[in-house]
């Protein structure tokens, strides 16, 4: 549901003034209003525009602040909410667009806040679409702006920079700049969801570097800072997803499960699907990764596919769900029933990173070889040549609230 327009829309509504009647009044309820605002009703188009208008251009003796509304007001809002609505949709082309039109708004009007906000949420679009290389662009000229200076904005940054690399297979770079973003979070005063999201992009990018015991030791830090620290149900699931990937890629599959069934209980389907469906494809993979062809592994996989399936997910996401049902298989003595799949994989390598596409190679022919199958086998084993494959890479999506949001 709509979970991030609607914030927006009360925070666009609060700071003019408005009570839910005013801004409703003659078209929408108060209630409607109301359930938008808590993401409980997804606005169409035409609702969309006409909230834009009206926060535009509230009735007098109403306005918040000076008493008027900029004259960039109208243009940022209109996109601003539609970028929002888009991305609760899950449609990241129309949000990336809608966003990097309201941050040109913005930018006209002098909002520097306003455009950080909307250019950040662009480059969320961007990860989400897999456009890494577009996105470090745009972090970067994020990182150059004066707002930068703020720790918490500037963490923010150098962590979406950490998964962008990520995603392009450059882990150096990635580990780089995790560490800073958690330097940065340091910073700050108390002990803030930042620095969370920021400690478990660093202990992803370390254990995606090989460096485990130091990954280890960065997640005994978060397990005490959840310990002194009261945390929001999410972050917490998350955290505890996180130490429970290191586990099980060291080999304590007791810890791991462990860890996975206490991050069970913050992250709900009801709640957000998608993160829910990411973590028990995660779930699927570690332990498929680590040999446990138990029947808790076959259910995290059914889990991860339903979810999907309710919710969508782009192709990649597809093709990489696939593939882990033909790890599945092939790993449980059925690489017969993997082939179909692991050939549609194998079609769409294009759209995977390149670990994974070898991986995918490597497995096809090996399924192939099994079954005898020997036309089509040299060719796929040319295709994983010179490719390092990863069985369980640990820079699975999503790793915080904000990489879940990124997928």
């Amino acid at each position: 549901m709509g979970i991030r327009f609607g914030q927006h829309l009360r925070t666009q509504r609060l700071a003019r003034g408005l009570t839910l009647d005013e801004l409703g009044e003659g078209a929408f309820p108060a209630s409607y209003i109301s359930l938008i605002e808590a993401g409980r009703r997804e606005p169409g188009p035409a609702v969309v525009r006409e909230l834009a208008r009206r926060l535009q251009d509230p009735p007098r003796g109403l306005q918040g602040g000076s008493g008027q509304t900029a004259a960039g007001d109208g243009a940022y809002l209109a996109s601003a909410l539609a970028a929002r609505q888009a991305w609760d949709l899950r449609e990241y082309e129309h949000a990336a667009g809608h966003a990097e039109t309201a941050a040109a708004a913005a930018q006209t009007a002098g909002k520097a806040s306003s455009w950080w906000d909307m250019a950040c949420l662009r480059a969320e679009c961007l990860v989400k679409l897999r456009k890494f290389e577009d996105c470090v662009v745009l972090v970067r000229r994020l990182l150059s702006h004066p707002l930068s200076e703020s720790p918490a904005l500037a963490s923010r940054a150098h962590e979406m920079l950490s998964l962008s690399f990520t995603g392009l297979g450059r882990t150096a770079a990635a580990l780089e700049h995790a560490h800073e973003a958690v330097r940065l979070a340091a910073e700050m005063p108390g002990r803030s969801e930042v620095l969370f999201g920021a400690l478990r992009r660093l202990i992803r990018a370390l254990a995606d570097s090989g460096r485990l015991d130091e990954a280890w030791e960065r997640c005994r830090s978060l397990s005490d800072l959840m310990a002194e620290t009261e945390t929001a149900p999410v972050s917490t699931g998350e955290s505890e997803w996180t130490i429970g990937n290191v586990a099980f890629i060291r080999g304590d599959h007791t810890e791991g499960a462990e860890r996975h069934r206490r991050a069970a209980r913050f992250l709900s389907s009801a709640n957000d699907l998608e993160l829910w469906s990411r973590f028990n494809q995660e779930i699927a993979s570690t332990r498929l990764a680590g040999g446990n062809l138990d029947q808790d592994t076959l259910d995290a996989l059914k889990r991860a596919e339903m979810g999907f399936s309710v919710i969508g997910c782009p192709r990649a996401d597809q093709l990489e769900l696939a593939l882990l049902r033909a790890r599945w298989l092939c790993a449980t003595g059925s690489p017969a029933e993997s082939i179909p799949l692991l050939r549609e994989v194998h079609q769409g390598r294009g759209l995977l990173r390149p670990h994974v596409a070898a991986e995918a190679a490597k497995l096809l022919g090996q399924a192939l070889r099994k079954c005898e199958l020997t036309d089509e086998t040299s060719a796929s084993g040319e295709e994983a040549q010179g490719e390092p494959v990863v069985s369980a890479p640990a820079d699975a999506l999503p790793v915080s609230s904000f990489e879940a949001s990124l997928g």
